[in-house]
C-alpha cells in the first residue's frame, strides 16, 4: 500500500472508536443526530456523498448496530481519502478503483481484530491520527463540505471533550 494512505490497521482502529466498537456511547450516533435531519447539509453535498446522507438515514432508522456504523465510517473515510490522493496525485496507479475496493476490504476485515487496539489508544493517539487522515484527504475538492471532513471533526471534538483537564478550564 501507498506510503500516501493510512494503514488499514490504524483507520480500522479509527472506526472502531467512531463506531462505538469500545463500550461508550459511539461518536457516530451523536454525529447522525446533528445532520441526519439537516436540509442545509444535504444541499451542500458531492453526489458520492448524498447516497452516504440517505445510507445514514437509513442507519438511524433501522437502529444503530456498531457493525453497520462501521462499514459506513469506514466507506466514508476510505473514500475522502482515496479523493485526496487523486486530486493531489492526478490518478497514480494506486488509486484505481479497484485498489480503493482493495483497501476498503482490507479496513473491513480489520475490524475486529483491531477491537482491542481501539481500546487501549490513547486520545492523544486518536486526535493525531485523525489529523493525519484529515491532512491525506484535505487535497480534495469536495472535502471541506464533505461528510468525512465533518464526522473528524466532531470526533476530534468529542476527543477533546474526554479530557478532565480540557473540560475545566476556563471558558474565554
Amino acid at each position: 500500500m501507498s506510503a500516501f494512505i493510512i494503514t488499514a490497521e490504524q483507520m480500522a482502529i479509527n472506526c472502531n472508536v467512531i463506531a462505538g466498537a469500545i463500550g461508550y456511547s459511539p461518536v457516530f450516533n451523536h454525529w447522525v443526530v446533528q445532520v441526519k435531519d439537516s436540509l442545509v447539509i444535504e444541499k451542500e453535498l458531492s453526489e458520492s456523498d448524498k447516497i452516504f446522507f440517505k445510507e445514514i438515514n437509513e442507519y438511524w432508522k433501522q437502529g444503530t448496530d456498531k457493525k453497520i456504523a462501521f462499514n459506513l465510517v469506514a466507506r466514508m473515510l476510505v473514500q475522502a481519502n482515496y479523493e485526496g490522493v487523486i486530486d493531489r496525485y492526478n490518478k497514480c496507479e494506486d488509486t484505481s478503483r479497484e485498489s480503493q475496493d482493495f483497501y476498503l476490504n482490507e479496513v473491513l476485515k480489520a475490524r475486529e481484530s483491531t477491537v482491542e487496539k481501539a481500546k487501549t489508544q490513547s486520545y492523544f493517539q486518536l486526535v493525531k491520527s485523525l489529523r493525519c487522515l484529515d491532512y491525506q484527504c484535505s487535497d480534495w475538492k469536495e472535502y471541506k463540505k464533505s461528510l468525512a471532513k465533518n464526522l473528524l471533526s466532531s470526533t476530534e471534538y468529542f476527543a477533546l471533550d474526554s479530557f478532565e483537564e480540557f473540560m475545566n478550564a476556563k471558558w474565554c
